[in-house]
């Protein structure tokens, strides 16, 4: 095999395992209805929301302490549940996370996929 052919093939597969680890989602933009802040009247989370738009994602992350992060990509993957949202994204010092979240839109709340038995609700204004 030519050098040519071993790069060839060496891209090739970096391109696959990259295709591969993106993730089986549909790549949407954030559902009109998941826009806004969020609460939950769970006890254990008095001091603690979030906010989405459309390109940010704010944790309120107790002591009226926040930290902004920008979306990368937003997932829509169906499963057992429903419809389940994978929310990607970027923190000020270039750390990567997600949020994965049932939103049903028939009720307006969302459940983390880990916390399923916490609901949030938006907050209207």
């Amino acid at each position: 095999m030519t050098r040519n052919n071993q790069v060839s093939v060496g891209l090739l597969f970096v391109g696959l395992l990259l295709v591969s680890c993106a993730g089986s989602g549909t790549t949407v933009p954030l559902p009109d209805g998941m826009v806004g802040r969020w609460e939950t009247q769970a006890e254990a989370y008095a001091d603690r929301s979030f906010e989405l738009s459309a390109t940010t994602i704010v944790l309120g992350t107790g002591d009226g302490t926040y930290a902004r992060s920008a979306i990368s990509r937003v997932s829509r993957v169906s499963d057992e549940n429903g419809v389940r949202y994978i929310i990607e994204y970027v923190n000020a010092a270039g750390e990567r996370s997600s949020m994965r979240v049932h939103f049903d839109a028939a009720t307006g709340a969302i459940r983390f996929y880990n916390q399923p038995e916490l609901v949030w609700r938006k907050v209207e204004s």
